[in-house]
């Protein structure tokens, strides 16, 4: 059968459709992300307002992928014009927005037995109901500490301003290096996203890619990350399997390595993996750790195995470890950030509380083996290696939220040493004779 070029082609058969999970892959982490924010967008101020406030919806892992914030109407990206800015008012943005209810409009303007409604115009959130998260970070919690809205604006309207759009942030304070890397990604990906969505009334995009300068309404505010992208990357939900890398990719694009350092060679000198462990606490124990390394180092002689401790290394230095290793042994943290810097098809080997969420996400989009090593309590430890009876009303889990800040990450050795084994042997077949 001929198909004249100009016509569109059939379509494929069913087998090639996106499953289920390929499909929430593509729309969390793809052009999907994108294509959604695009599609649910709406004005918050009524006809009546001076000031202009444009809110978007970013898609959030609904049931079953559910994670901490998952909600179907998604997560608030939100800009305005014609604000007034004091900074020595407890509300320092002044905005004369009548804000609209979607709802109600959408039931005032259906008639009685209209099956027909907007669900896009249902699910939209009103302005007091926009999503605020860890520490009220988000726009929602920039709206509830910072941002007035009853009153007019002196000399400031959605017709009277310098010609910027204000983008609404409310970040974290903390100096934990993965959430500041997820700050900056979740900062990109909203200007990112300005740059390809057009304007529902004017068909226009939002931002030109030549535009300078745009302005960040933002506070810090201890433990609150921007927005719960984040923590769809490393929570342990349904969708791990997913190993969508459009997002991901584009990020890594944007954290090229510090000037002069060189590019890893496709294959090392060496005739085995490169290995390095960085320390998981700077009070970890020197002389129970060296044991454990001389094993390692002595059941693979032919590959280099180096212990670092990260926060004694500046920011070259770390990434320099981490572009030129093969395996990665690894404390579940802010030293994860290191896998965006692990070459392709690299091995982690995770130590990790069995409370927590893990980086098997993240590994997976970046397409690196994922090995996972549990890290006991004191009294589980003790228990298992020397015998010791478990205190009595002691329950696994008790007081797990401050695992991470213990003197000492317990683990058993048969155990570590078998993940080793099993990332070390991932390489071997993979590179190595």
């Amino acid at each position: 059968m001929f198909i004249p070029l100009h016509e569109p082609l059939p379509p494929f058969p069913s087998d090639y459709d996106l499953s289920e999970d390929q499909a929430m892959c593509h729309k969390m982490f793809g052009p999907g992300y994108f294509k959604h924010i695009e599609s649910h967008q709406h004005p918050y101020c009524g006809p009546s307002s001076s000031s202009f406030l444009q809110c978007f919806s970013a898609p959030r892992l609904p049931l079953p992928w559910k994670p901490m914030w998952s909600h179907e109407r998604g997560d608030p990206i939100c800009i305005a014009k014609g604000p007034f800015y004091d900074p020595t008012s407890e509300k320092r943005f002044k905005a004369h927005c009548n804000a609209r209810g979607f709802a109600e409009e959408e039931f005032e303007r259906i008639s009685p037995g209209d099956k027909i409604k907007d669900e896009a115009l249902l699910d939209a959130p009103n302005l007091s109901m926009l999503d605020s998260y860890w520490g009220d970070s988000g726009a929602g919690g920039e709206f509830n500490a910072n941002w007035q809205f009853d009153e007019a604006a002196p000399r400031c309207s959605h017709q009277n301003n310098n010609g910027e759009w204000l983008y609404v942030i409310r970040r974290e304070g903390t100096s934990n290096v993965w959430h500041r890397v997820m700050d900056m990604w979740q900062a990109l990906i909203t200007l990112d996203a300005m740059q390809v969505v057009r304007n529902s009334a004017t068909g226009r995009l939002w931002m030109t890619r030549d535009t300078s300068n745009p302005y960040a309404s933002f506070s810090t505010t201890p433990s609150a990350p921007t927005a719960p992208f984040w923590a769809a990357l490393i929570e342990n939900v349904y969708h791990e399997p997913c190993q969508e890398q459009f997002l991901i990719n584009a990020f890594r694009a944007r954290l090229p390595p510090p000037r002069h350092i060189a590019a890893v060679p496709a294959l090392p000198a060496a005739p085995g993996p490169r290995y390095h462990v960085y320390k998981p606490h700077a009070q970890a124990d020197p002389a129970r750790r060296r044991p454990l390394m001389d094993k390692v180092r002595h059941r693979y002689p032919n590959s280099k195995v180096n212990v670092a401790d990260f926060a004694t290394l500046n920011l070259r230095e770390q990434i320099e470890l981490a572009m030129a290793t093969d395996v990665l042994f690894g404390h579940y943290g802010a030293g994860m950030t290191h896998l965006f810097f692990l070459p392709p098809d690299a091995a982690l080997v995770e130590l990790t509380s069995n409370k927590t969420r893990k980086f098997r996400s993240v590994t997976r989009m970046r397409g690196i083996a994922h090995f996972e090593t549990e890290v006991l309590q004191g009294p589980e430890y003790e228990h298992l290696v020397h015998g010791k009876p478990i205190p009595a009303g002691w329950l696994p889990g008790m007081k797990d939220d401050k695992w991470q800040e213990r003197k000492f990450a317990y683990l058993l050795e048969e155990e570590f040493l078998a993940s080793v084994h099993a990332a070390v042997r991932n390489q071997r077949n993979r590179r190595y004779r």
